[in-house]
């Protein structure tokens, strides 16, 4: 049995065209997601093509290796988390295949992020209906694993409804194409094997079990709870698509997806309904639904303050003494249209005494800036201070829109009764509820309730005819509560996992679970640390060291490739889980536990993750939760270049101002020498920096000789301090500040300086650093 790390590798890697990753650091990357759970997987399989996956899994079910499929790593339920081998289809499977614009469908691998999707669509004049608040970062293969939905389902349904079919691998390492065929095949066409170990059983099994899966089925439009069996037998046919979805890799891997789009709505209405009540909120949610709203998003009292205390550009949007807001969009074909049925909304709900004010916004601009505000919810409740976090295990409830308002009113008095503070924000238009309890994962007092606070509200949202997880997956958060919701069709749905996957290969433990414990089981581990750190090489104040890794909760926007998302460029160059600021942040948190040895610490792989970061800083601007990246990654250098010691070229860079000075002096002739073959390859061999790499051109016109030549007096200055770039290779961009300040009538003024020591800090020489 080759199942080692050490002999997968040695099975794998010849066989693939993809990387195969089996060094400790690389597999603690891939030990969490967004979750509250950590796992060690034993390999990371990053494949290039369908048959880089047919290999692995192939691989797997002979040697009993399990396979857990992976996306951006932005699950709520550690859906993607395994001890056998992960297989991350983000960094090369991520294309799109196809664009069909007259039958109105795409063809894309599982590895593409959803706004890179939708963003390509965009230049046809479409989109992908489905749109979960994590669409910079997750993956289309993650959404189809949890039947993901978002803020606009209400319209465009769930991640199911969009399927048209599916490209998957059993765990043989056959690939068949997953769709819509007939029930029964003609008795002249042949069977082969995927028909007679599949399909027909599969049809067997659903077809005998139709009243059960009927009278189970949840009285609400949002469901992703265990296997989704509804829907699958219609019109006599069998539809295993829509089988697959929800499944989370549980039954198949998904390899490509072909799936619905949708036109651009030609106009928009937002309307912004203020409540002095939350119960109110809730019960205005049914008088809406009548008039076809897009989209209908409740935030409650905590959620309002915390979103106004983490992002105060937002506060002008959220008056202070709300206790409850309701955003309501309606698409429509022309802006009048929009407009008087908000309008009516508006109407209805001032009649019945529930909304206390409100507000419409028409434009684009005004628009966009609201639903930023709204996906700004959980990075708000993550920056809340104090040990407790507001954490996903019951996030994910759906009841019908009516009985949103008693399901609010009884998880509060649930969550009072043990004590707990919640933060509730909802898909109100789906009836689906995000509470997130105040929950510190480092206690064993508060880890103790977690199970039974999950039992007393899951068993009043299914007294209410709801689904105990609506858009998140089951994973390891709520597969153990599956058998609660469906009683004796539990049994069926084990069925259904012994036909496809006999082997229990693909993630086993999830949906498909004898386990009584899961929910409270391999918990991201934090010790609590009060004092100093004594390994930290900069200034942290007593427990901020830990505090800061600590509110890293995994949530990946780290990862996004937009470019509007300006954290962590590195990522977007290399697509390595070890670039991004997630996986620097677990990697320190493994070594304040003792998770990595002497020998991890020591190694150059753990120098090589770390070099991986430019030190622009945009991390620590851009967080979601408010996580000093920088200053973490900067403090682990600092320590490195003690232990292992800096680098040829490092050095070199440190002095990188001290000879930009004095290049400045001798510009024309540094740059025509700098441009030449001969004297870079000597560079190289003198300095250690690649001669491949484009030196900067250096400036004698630089700002302090402009300003002296062109400034005009005035009664307005600004001491304006200048970076190395700026004074010295590019002073275009010190002069456009200083016109700008010009036509403002403000004198710039340059005080004598000299550099923060900025290269000296990025590169590990903290002593040199200090000294400037």
């Amino acid at each position: 049995m080759k199942d080692s790390p050490e002999e997968i590798h040695k099975y794998l890697s010849p066989l693939l065209e993809g990387e195969v990753l089996v060094d400790r650091l690389s597999r603690l990357l891939y030990s969490t997601d967004a979750s509250i759970y950590e796992v060690e997987p034993k390999a990371v399989v990053l494949p290039r093509t369908v048959e880089d996956v047919l290999r692995v899994v192939k691989f797997a079910g002979e040697e009993g290796v399990p396979v857990f499929a992976r996306g951006g790593g932005s699950g709520l339920a550690g859906e993607s988390l395994g001890p056998g081998i992960i297989v991350d289809f983000s960094k090369y499977m991520n294309h799109i295949l196809e664009v069909n614009e007259a039958e109105g469908f795409v063809r894309c691998g599982p590895g593409i992020v959803l706004s890179v999707l939708n963003e390509a669509l965009a230049g046809y004049g479409r989109l992908f209906g489905p749109d979960p608040a994590s669409g910079s970062r997750c993956t289309l293969g993650g959404m189809l694993g949890n039947n993901a939905a978002g803020m606009h389902s209400i319209y465009y349904g769930v991640t199911r409804d969009q399927v048209i079919s599916l490209e998957a691998a059993l765990p043989d390492g056959s690939l068949h194409s997953f769709g819509k065929e007939s029930k029964e095949k003609p008795q002249s066409e042949p069977k082969d094997n995927f028909h007679l170990a599949v399909v027909e059983p599969l049809v067997g099994l659903l077809q005998e079990s139709q009243p059960l899966i009927q009278a189970k089925a949840p009285r609400t439009r949002r469901n992703t709870c265990g296997y989704l069996l509804d829907g699958v037998l219609k019109d006599g046919q069998v539809d295993l698509a829509r089988l697959l979805v929800g499944s989370e890799g549980t039954l198949a891997l998904i390899t490509q997806a072909k799936l619905r789009i949708y036109d651009l709505p030609k106009a928009k209405a937002l309307l912004i309904l203020h409540f002095d009540d939350l119960d109110k909120a809730a019960r205005a949610v049914p008088l809406l639904l009548p008039l076809e709203p897009c989209a209908v998003e409740l935030m409650d009292r905590s959620v309002i303050e915390a979103t106004r205390e983490a992002f105060p550009e937002y506060a002008s949007l959220l008056p202070g003494e709300l206790a409850a807001l309701l955003l309501v969009e309606f698409l429509g074909g022309s802006p009048d249209e929009v407009g008087a049925r908000a309008e009516e909304a508006r109407k209805i709900t001032e009649s019945a005494r529930l909304a206390c004010g409100t507000s419409m916004a028409l434009d684009a601009a005004s628009q966009d800036r609201l639903w930023e505000m709204r996906k700004s919810v959980t990075p708000a409740l993550l920056r809340l201070p104090g040990d407790k976090k507001a954490i996903p295990f019951i996030e994910d409830t759906a009841v019908a829109p009516e009985y949103l308002a008693p399901y609010i009113q009884g998880q509060k008095k649930i969550l009072e009764k043990y004590g707990f503070q919640a933060a509730i924000f909802s898909h109100a238009g789906d009836g689906l509820c995000h509470t997130r309890p105040l929950v510190d994962i480092r206690s064993s007092e508060d880890v103790g309730k977690m199970p039974q606070v999950a039992s007393e509200i899951y068993d009043l949202c299914l007294s209410l005819g709801g689904s105990i997880s609506g858009e998140h997956g089951d994973g390891l958060s709520r597969s153990q509560f599956i058998p609660r919701q469906y009683g004796a069709l539990y049994e069926v749905m084990r069925q259904v996992k012994d036909i496809f996957d006999p082997q229990n290969i693909f993630n086993p433990g999830k949906i498909i679970t004898r386990g009584q414990d899961i929910m409270t089981s391999n918990l991201r581990r934090l010790p609590r640390v009060e004092g100093l750190y004594p390994q930290n090489r900069l200034a942290f104040s007593a427990g901020e060291y830990v505090r800061e890794l600590a509110n890293c909760n995994g949530c990946a926007l780290c990862r996004s490739p937009l470019p509007e998302v300006t954290m962590c460029p590195m990522f977007k160059a290399l697509a390595e889980e070890g670039a991004s600021s997630r996986g620097k942040c677990n990697l320190l948190r493994y070594g304040l536990i003792a998770a990595l040895g002497e020998e991890e610490w020591a190694g150059s792989e753990l120098q090589e993750i770390f070099d991986k970061c430019l030190a622009c800083g945009m991390c620590t601007v851009d967080c979601p939760s408010g996580v000093n990246v920088l200053k973490l990654v900067l403090d682990m250098r600092g320590r490195l270049a003690e232990e292992q010691g800096i680098s040829r070229a490092s050095r070199a860079l440190i002095t990188f101002e001290a000879l930009s000075r004095l290049c400045s002096w001798f510009a024309p002739l540094v740059n025509y020498f700098s441009a030449q073959p001969m004297l870079r390859f000597m560079l190289e061999k003198i300095t250690g920096l690649d001669s491949t790499c484009e030196l900067p051109h250096f400036s004698r016109n630089n700002l302090k000789r402009h300003l002296k030549n062109n400034s005009p007096g005035s009664d307005h200055k600004v001491a304006y301090f200048a970076d190395t770039f700026a004074s010295f290779s590019d002073p275009e961009i010190a002069r456009a500040l200083v016109s700008i300040l010009e036509k403002s009538n403000i004198e710039t003024v340059l005080p004598k300086q000299k550099g923060a020591g900025m290269p000296a800090l990025a590169y590990g020489s903290l002593k040199r650093a200090r000294r400037r």
